[in-house]
């Protein structure tokens, strides 16, 4: 299963994901289960548009997440 999200790296090298979004908030989230996820990635590019015009000075970037489930026996 591939999901779409919005983050960035932070200083000690981990993944922040956008969690919400207002007319002049990003609020973030360290774990991808907080976050905002998409089915297909140009929504996430929607998004990160918005993240970016509210926040100038941080980089965010659309991630690419694959889960995979496997049945163990």
């Amino acid at each position: 299963m591939t999901k779409y999200y919005v983050g960035y790296v932070q200083g000690n090298e981990e993944y922040v994901y956008v969690a919400g979004i207002d007319n002049s908030n990003v609020r973030v989230s360290t774990i991808p289960e907080g976050a905002i996820s998409f089915d297909k990635v140009e929504l996430a590019k929607a998004l990160l548009s918005l993240a970016s015009n509210i926040v100038a000075n941080q980089e965010y970037k659309v991630l690419e997440i694959k889960t995979e489930i496997k049945e163990v026996k």
